[in-house]
């Protein structure tokens, strides 16, 4: 009975859905047919126009946004391979900065080298001279001073062979002595007093590098600026002001040569907003506003819309970090948009052709469409009634298997062969309840894998962290020293490691140690560096010969080319001699008594696991009690913000120096909070390791041997 009721609910449900359908579709056709089809037509060519319109606006959009993108791409390029040529110059200013404190910290250490006075200089070049102000200082200090001087040719003279930026390398002393190596002949000056030059005063007050304006060279050299730097003792004492005259025609060349589209250039500013370099049509011939040039020498780097007189063009601008200049790139707005304007002329013609069009075709098509509208409905109703009796039987089927399927029997299968959708869905009801039956089978099985899975991760993070030193103070017996170190690894086990152990009474042994790759295969590595440096260390050899003997270990059969960095050191805690090697690790920051964290820079060497037979640097320096060392792992300073800025080593220098009185433990958890303050939420993608070490030994004066 219920059979017969279902059967025919649905066959008559089915033809008078169909019928009504008919029936409604005939008494409102001829109604709605003509305006139907106008408004269609209209809308069509209104649809089409602003479609164009907009898609060309969109395109203008995008297209505007992405020249923006791609000339401050172009600025930044065009700044960083100008920062590196100045930096260049900048790390030659610290080195003979360097090397004449060292002259005057010892100057029994050197014996007496005298430079060649102008007139036993004649023509040649590349040899030091001196210039001198006649009556400033007496002849036996003068000797004497120039004895001193005259070995400064052994830092110019590598400088100027290897840097050709750079034209004339000098040092002008407080007695008015000034003594020059250049690549060109000597020239006669009589009476040049260093101490009243620009360069020389403004060293002085700012006591690290500093740039002069730029100027174009009495010799024809082209443009050039002036970069130096003042000179003190290790007692404060002042010596004198290095300089060297740079010549930027290379970057002249670079920054004029910059072409971005037909009518984009590129120009060199200073921090006041004065033009260095720009081509000879550039924008030194045009208005800049002050509101522009504020803005640029404020955000430094960014891009900017802004009216030049009759056009619009777009700047884009980034910074010159070694002397705060500021590289910008120009570009017309009118010579981005201009395939767009073209392209909405044709869209406005295209429109115009297609309203003609339609106006035409609306009868034809009306014609055929109440021919076509007749036959479908004839067709629908014939289907109806055929097929109406030849569905009801499958679904009775379907709705059965539903019910056993239902009831939890997923082995039952539904057997219907009418060759059209209903057998799909029968198969797909079918399938549906194999691949559920499989899925449970497979999540029982899944969910008990991943139980043992962390199970195993959690004993290995244990382990992991039973075989770093956790137990802070490690040596409460020993007052010479403070030391607290933390690891935080970015999954369940991490490659990060450090340790710290005594190899005998006077000697500590620390170590901090980044492994390449993250989770288990890192952490594996790690136990293996871990055990070979100890093991190593704990045999007395110095730090270089412990790094050359695991680094050729570690390469042994080192399919994965997996490797490591270090900075591995050992203090002599009795006089706080500390020597050190590095394979490829970040600089560690320094903190001498009462100062600020610096960066202690040492020579790289190559990472361990990298290549066999390396041979590693040893560096040296003693500790004054009070002197603190933080080691950290790049963990650090690459964590990245929801907007992928990295953590970077200058906040990373800033926040240590803020915390740089707390003790060792709350300065590592001081680090942390602004990391995660940083960060925003976004989760670890590295280990983060930390190592601080405070001398508390004799008071000796710390120096770099």
């Amino acid at each position: 009975m219920n059979q017969l009721v279902l059967k025919f609910g649905i066959r008559n449900k089915l033809l008078l859905l169909v019928l009504g359908i008919s029936l409604v579709s005939l008494l409102i056709f001829a109604y709605i047919s003509y305006d139907a089809m106008k408004k269609l037509g209209n809308y069509a060519v209104e649809s089409s126009a602003k479609l164009g319109t907009s898609a060309a606006n969109d395109s203008q959009n995008a297209l505007e946004k992405q020249t923006g993108e791609y000339i401050l791409r172009v600025a930044k390029d065009q700044a960083d391979i100008s920062d590196k040529m100045l930096q260049h110059v900048k790390d030659n200013i610290n080195e003979m900065a360097e090397y004449a404190a060292a002259l005057w910290n010892n100057p029994n250490a050197f014996v007496s080298n005298p430079p060649l006075s102008l007139i036993d200089a004649g023509t040649r070049v590349r040899v030091p001279y001196y210039l001198e102000v006649p009556g400033a200082i007496d002849p036996a200090a003068m000797k004497k001073e120039l004895g001193l001087l005259g070995n400064m040719k052994y830092i110019f003279s590598p400088i100027l062979s290897n840097n050709l930026n750079i034209s004339v390398v000098s040092i002008g002393t407080p007695s008015g002595i000034t003594v020059l190596f250049s690549n060109s002949p000597p020239f006669d000056n009589k009476g040049f007093d260093p101490r009243v030059r620009p360069w020389y005063q403004k060293a002085m007050k700012q006591k690290d590098v500093i740039w002069t304006e730029p100027y174009e060279d009495a010799f024809g050299g082209g443009l050039m600026v002036t970069c130096a730097k003042a000179c003190y003792t290790k007692k404060g004492q002042f010596v004198g002001v290095v300089s060297a005259d740079v010549t930027l025609n290379a970057l002249k060349e670079q920054i004029i040569n910059t072409q971005i589209g037909n009518m984009g250039y590129a120009l060199l500013m200073d921090e006041k907003g004065e033009f260095i370099v720009s081509p000879e049509t550039g924008l030194e011939h045009e208005k800049w506003n002050t509101s522009l040039i504020n803005t640029v020498i404020e955000r430094k780097t960014g891009v900017e819309l802004n009216s030049f007189g009759y056009e619009n063009k777009y700047v884009a601008y980034a910074p010159v970090s070694s002397t705060n200049w500021i590289l910008a790139v120009i570009m017309p707005q009118n010579e981005i948009i201009k395939p767009i304007v073209e392209t909405k002329h044709k869209i406005a013609a295209s429109t115009r052709k297609s309203n003609e069009y339609i106006t035409d075709s609306i009868k034809s098509v009306l014609t055929r469409f109440a021919v076509m509208l007749v036959i479908m409905l004839s067709i629908i109703i014939f289907l109806a009634v055929r097929l109406s009796d030849k569905m009801v039987k499958p679904l009775l089927a379907l709705s059965n298997g539903v019910k056993i399927v239902g009831g939890g029997n997923l082995e039952y299968n539904l057997a219907v062969h009418t060759k059209d959708e209903i057998e799909d869905l029968a198969a797909a009801f079918n399938k549906m309840t194999f691949d559920l039956n499989t899925y449970i089978k497979n999540l029982e099985e899944t969910t008990a894998e991943k139980e043992r899975i962390e199970s195993e991760l959690k004993i290995a993070h244990a382990i992991q962290n039973s075989m770093l030193p956790r137990i802070f103070p490690p040596f409460p017996e020993r007052k010479e020293i403070n030391i607290f170190a933390s690891m935080e690894p970015a999954k369940e086990v991490g490659g990060d490691f450090y340790d710290f152990f005594f190899i005998d009474q006077h000697k500590l042994c620390f170590v901090i140690a980044d492994v390449s790759g993250k989770g288990v295969p890192a952490a594996l590595f790690m136990v293996i560096t871990k055990t070979l440096i100890k093991n190593h260390a704990l045999l007395g050899l110095p730090a270089d010969e412990i790094m050359t003997v695991v680094n050729d270990m570690l390469c042994e059969d080192n399919d994965e080319n997996m490797f490591v960095t270090a900075f591995l050191a050992i203090l002599d805690v009795h006089t706080g001699s500390l020597t050190f090697a590095n394979a490829g690790h970040n600089y560690p920051l320094l903190c001498r008594n009462g100062g600020e964290y610096d960066w202690l820079t040492s020579k790289k060497s190559f990472v361990l696991g990298g290549l066999e037979n390396i041979e590693y640097q040893l560096n040296e320096l003693v500790l004054d009690q009070g002197d603190k060392l933080f080691i950290y792992t790049d963990g650090i300073t690459e964590a990245m913000d929801d907007e992928e800025r990295l953590y970077s080593e200058m906040r990373l220098q800033k926040t240590v120096n803020r915390l740089k009185d707390f003790a060792e433990a709350e300065l590592v958890e001081g680090i942390k909070k602004d990391i995660r303050e940083h960060v925003k939420g976004m989760s670890q993608s590295d280990d983060i390791t930390m190592l601080v070490l405070r001398y508390n030994g004799c008071e000796n004066n710390a120096t770099v041997l």
